[in-house]
């Protein structure tokens, strides 16, 4: 009959939410029982092992978060590098585009490009600068909205 007692209790036992006096009677008991010791001692195991693949699966879970994390900051910075290079390239359509419509290029524009080609590199940095910087702040406008969305799903 007391061993059917402590065998109930002890889940209660091993998370210590038992009282002092229910404490002493299971020691008392499992000191004097070895069935009720060998109950004891594989709940135990039981546990331990529990907790060593709940810790196992956490881990995992922020691995896996982690590399969520890196990937989405590769994406940002290569979205970046190419945003910055469709900007760069915007002055040389503006050149590109007579050559293309007139078959060669204007003896104008060619003076022109021999004369300021820094005035142009500073053109085509500028406007890499101007559509990188659009670019970073719609992310960061869409990453925003995604956070507020998630965060209100998650509350109760």
């Amino acid at each position: 009959m007391q061993c059917n007692i402590v065998n109930d209790l002890l889940p209660l036992y091993m998370d210590d939410l038992t009282s002092e006096e229910t404490n002493s009677f299971i020691k008392k008991h499992l000191e004097e029982c070895q069935n009720c010791q060998n109950e004891y001692r594989t709940f135990k195991a039981e546990l331990s092992n529990s907790a060593n693949r709940n810790n196992a699966t956490k881990m995992q879970e922020i691995d896996y978060l982690k590399k969520i994390n890196i990937y989405q900051k590769m994406n940002f910075v290569l979205g970046a590098i190419i945003s910055f290079l469709f900007g760069a390239c915007l002055p040389v359509l503006k050149v590109g585009i007579p050559v293309l419509l007139n078959g060669a290029v204007p003896d104008y524009y060619l003076a022109r490009l021999q004369i300021a080609w820094h005035i142009g590199l500073l053109k085509m940095t500028v406007s890499g600068v101007i559509v990188c910087l659009i670019y970073m702040i719609i992310m960061f406008i869409i990453k925003k909205k995604l956070n507020s969305k998630t965060s209100r799903n998650s509350q109760p």
